[in-house]
């Protein structure tokens, strides 16, 4: 026998006679209310409990935060560098507290990861652009490399993509076919350039390896670029244009003698004389055209006097090294400023110069600049007349 709602309201109000079976089901369904209220109880306190552990587990994980950090603060000079984007790897090396507090970070950030990864901490914002920022400086990027085989591969796989675009622009990359550079591993950069010794230095300084091509009639191609596992170009006086799939392979830029966007292509130095116009240094992204891509850095400077064309240059190379150095760490870091060149600019050809050859190798280099200055602008002022000449020459008819 069953009793619907009804019945068992007027059982319970006295207007219903009330039969064993009766009774029976009302102890029944009495039972099943308060198992079901007891249940509700029991759900709500597991979800306090739960909050409770997440809170704790939260707090204890900013007290491994705080812990590191104070570490950090209370010993200066034995753990300062881990932290810092420009250091000298070379000259002082990584000591032994470093890479020790380097691991210690990374078994935190492992713990962090779990932890949020499960459900067992309470929400972490922003949690994977902190991860990334480790990665940008080159203490913890090295110790990385050397013990992510020790880690979890999914949180070697969350540590590692946290920088790498996403949404409309990695949809962008993929349809250009340009590859994200990935700041967060160690580099092998590939130095095309006649002046190799210095930004050698300067890259491997970061902890970075150097592949050097001084040969600069050689043509990079995108099959060289893999077989090498290249990360980066930086070209320094190398004289060819690179191939387009060199450029979407891989972060491709170049120092540039001259100050941007005046006197584009070769010998800039010669140019800035010659025209009269802001003699500099640049360093700037590579595109498809001739020193027309996107600014990093750029910098007028102050020609030592006596100047000749020699001591000009000479100083222009040591300022194109300084400013290297001064952008490589934000460069490498992935900070590093990106502005469009303004304005028109000039632009001069190896063709443009060849008239001067004569001058240049009978002493030109070594003249006073404004005497050089002199002689070159005759020279080009008679080569141009010379053409006009040419081009009004009557034709002969037949």
């Amino acid at each position: 026998m069953s009793l619907d709602p009804i019945t068992c309201l007027l059982c319970l109000s006295g207007q219903h006679s009330l039969t064993l079976e009766d009774a029976k089901t009302l102890g029944i369904i009495g039972g099943l209310c308060v198992s079901t209220v007891a249940l509700l109880l029991n759900f709500f306190s597991v979800m306090r409990s739960i909050k409770s552990q997440r809170i704790s587990n939260y707090q204890e994980i900013i007290k491994a935060h705080r812990d590191l950090w104070k570490l950090s603060i209370d010993k200066p000079d034995l753990y300062q560098r881990v932290f810092i984007p420009a250091v000298d790897l070379v000259q002082n090396p990584i000591t032994y507290q470093e890479r020790l507090f380097a691991r210690l970070l990374f078994l935190h950030m492992s713990s962090a990861y779990a932890f949020a990864t499960f459900n067992h901490i309470l929400q972490i914002e922003k949690l994977e652009m902190d991860f990334s920022e480790v990665l940008m400086v080159p203490i913890p990027r090295i110790v990385w490399a050397e013990n992510r085989k020790y880690h979890n591969a999914r949180f070697v796989r969350f540590l590692e993509t946290a920088n790498r675009p996403r949404g409309l622009r990695a949809m962008a990359m993929r349809i250009t076919g340009r590859t994200a550079c990935n700041y967060s591993k160690v580099w092998r950069v590939l130095l095309l350039s006649a002046f190799a010794a210095d930004i050698k230095t300067i890259i491997l300084q970061l902890g970075d390896d150097v592949v050097c091509v001084t040969d600069l009639a050689r043509e990079i191609t995108r099959a060289f670029i893999e077989s090498e596992k290249i990360d980066c170009v930086i070209c320094f006086g190398y004289g060819r244009l690179l191939r387009e799939d060199v450029l979407r392979s891989t972060l491709c830029l170049n120092i540039h003698g001259g100050y941007l966007p005046y006197n584009r292509g070769p010998n800039p130095n010669l140019w800035a004389w010659l025209d009269d116009t802001p003699k500099g240094v640049s360093i700037h992204y590579i595109d498809g055209g001739v020193d027309t891509g996107d600014l990093i850095a750029r910098r007028t400077i102050q020609i030592t006097e006596p100047a000749t064309l020699r001591s000009s240059f000479t100083q222009t190379v040591e300022e194109c090294i300084n400013l290297f150095a001064e952008e490589w760490p934000q460069i490498r870091s992935g900070s590093a400023n990106r502005m469009k060149q303004v304005g028109k600019g000039t632009h001069h050809t190896m063709k443009s110069q060849n008239v001067l050859t004569e001058l240049l190798d009978n002493g030109g280099l070594d003249m006073p600049i404004a005497e050089f200055c002199r002689q070159a602008h005759a020279i080009l002022s008679g080569n141009g007349k010379k053409k006009r000449r040419i081009r009004r020459r009557p034709h002969r008819h037949r």
